[in-house]
């Protein structure tokens, strides 16, 4: 819905010059290679446009403000959503308005956030409002996303006074620069401060105070800081393999899109473009998730091989890991294997090239088949890893090197490869 709205005003029949929240142009212009396009909409069907956006926020807003404890934020995003609205199209200012005085009377709200919004009466006191709310969150602001046409100047540049950043482009090229610049970067007030720049300062503060706890005489401090650290760790992994991910499926998409632009050169539009949509759609997911469950299948085998190795054999214990080690290491690896050659654009372009639908849709089903039968495998194999782990020896001696150590983390190995994937 806030991805759909934003398409529609960067095809207003006027020069595209409106707000929208840093966050819409990184998730979404970014992430799907949007680009603002030229005036595409007359004006009728523009305001036919946003007037059908406008009220299915209405309508969706209206079904949730009954249950505004669980449904808090997805509320804030919807008067995000309809401010958005009234700012960058006029004649749905008052429209705005008027619902936010209605909701107001109609329900008690408890969030103070909520209120602010509701109690706003012009256009100004509002967008000081939704910029502060963006930049208390330390990573999103207000932009303004200007399309510069000679002897047309942006009727909202007066904001930028305030802080307000603008994204001024004049062709295709041209904006996916300016967003990278956005992108790279974090706005706070008139200040630009770097990622790393902003990582850093809080790294060292949350190391210095960790430091300062670990050398306390209180035995609870130092259990505190162990405890800290040990949750530091794991969300720190969670944070590289999310962002591993995100690298993954970007270059898988960007290298899908060329491949399908290639299909509508080759065959025209029309007669690819369910293809396509199934192509940069399920096909990127499917691929992407195949090769991450590659790594965790070497890091699972990895633990087996390792606790084979440290163990006498002979046992049922360990003829079992041989079992699933082999199982891993042959069945599956091949089965995800045959899978990613099959539907690889480069190894299968030559299938591809057919743009055979009801081909590709059994392919992936057939993939999907697959990657529940390696995430059972997986499951199998990590209960048996946990039953040398989670021994009363095993235990004993984490805990006896934790306390030699205020860096350590308690059962690092253990944690090591449970909250690595």
């Amino acid at each position: 819905m806030e991805f759909a709205t934003s398409l529609i005003f960067a095809v207003s029949p006027r020069c595209c010059d409106f707000f929208l929240p840093r966050s819409y142009l990184v998730n979404y212009f970014d992430t799907y290679s949007a680009v603002p396009l030229f005036p595409k909409y007359d004006r009728k069907d523009y305001l036919t446009a946003v007037k059908n956006s406008f009220d299915q926020v209405q309508q969706l807003l209206e079904l949730l403000i009954c249950k505004e404890r669980l449904y808090l934020l997805v509320i804030l995003r919807l008067i995000r959503l309809l401010i958005l609205i009234g700012l960058n199209e006029s004649t749905f200012i008052t429209r705005v308005f008027s619902l936010f005085k209605y909701l107001n009377n109609k329900v008690s709200f408890s969030s103070a956030k909520i209120k602010k919004y509701l109690k706003q009466k012009s256009k100004e006191s509002v967008i000081n409002v939704l910029y502060n709310d963006l930049k208390e969150t330390g990573c999103d602001s207000l932009i303004i996303v200007y399309y510069q046409l000679e002897d047309i100047p942006s009727k909202i540049s007066k904001w930028e006074k305030c802080g307000i950043i603008k994204l001024t482009y004049n062709s295709a090229k041209g904006f996916r620069s300016a967003l990278q610049q956005i992108k790279s970067s974090v706005v706070t007030g008139g200040n630009v401060i770097s990622k790393n720049q902003s990582q850093d300062k809080n790294t060292g503060l949350i190391s210095g105070t960790l430091k300062q706890l670990a050398i306390s005489d209180c035995p609870k401090a130092q259990e505190a800081t162990r405890k800290i650290q040990v949750w530091f760790r794991r969300i720190y992994k969670r944070v590289v393999f999310r962002s591993d991910y995100d690298t993954l499926f970007n270059k898988i998409y960007n290298d899908m899109t060329i491949f399908c632009q290639t299909l509508i050169d080759e065959k025209g539009k029309k007669a690819v473009r369910k293809y396509n949509i199934l192509l940069k759609g399920q096909t990127v997911n499917v691929i992407a998730e195949l090769i991450m469950l590659q790594e965790k299948m070497e890091v699972i085998k990895n633990r087996l091989k390792k606790i084979i190795n440290n163990h006498p054999s002979g046992t049922d214990e360990i003829d079992s890991c041989f079992e699933l080690e082999d199982d891993l290491k042959y069945d599956q690896y091949e089965k995800v294997e045959l899978a990613l050659k099959s539907l690889s654009i480069t190894e299968n372009s030559s299938k591809h090239k057919e743009a055979n639908f009801e081909w590709l849709e059994n392919e992936l089903h057939q993939a999907e088949d697959i990657i529940g039968q390696v995430w059972e495998c997986i499951d199998e194999c990590k209960a048996e890893i946990s039953s040398f782990y989670f021994t009363e020896n095993f235990i004993s001696k984490k805990i006896s090197k934790s306390q030699n150590s205020a860096d350590e983390t308690p059962y690092g190995d253990c944690d090591d490869w449970q909250h690595t994937y």
